[in-house]
């Protein structure tokens, strides 16, 4: 499991950058206090619930998102999340 929190943890650095968004400004859309917990995400720390995940990729926008869920579909534990997730309503 710490090989796959770390990759997505990759992922997700990969689509923030892509999207040009600032951490604070995650943060802020997220209503965390400051961007550590997005820190902890992307060093493979913990992973987001699944209500912050669909939050972070309507932030990070379609494109961004798109990447993301491609790099992740096919690490274990987002096979769970992927039930949920329709893409094009982002």
């Amino acid at each position: 499991m710490l090989e796959n929190t770390r990759l997505f943890g990759e992922a997700i650095r990969k689509a923030i950058l892509s999207s040009g968004c600032s951490m604070n400004s995650i943060a802020l859309a997220l209503e965390f206090t400051s961007p550590r917990t997005i820190y902890r995400w992307m060093n493979g720390e913990c992973l987001p619930s699944f209500s912050n995940f669909l939050s972070l990729l309507r932030i990070i926008g379609p494109e961004s998102a798109g990447r993301l869920v491609s790099e992740i579909t096919n690490l274990p534990f987002f096979i769970l999340y992927s039930q949920y997730i329709d893409l094009k309503a982002l």
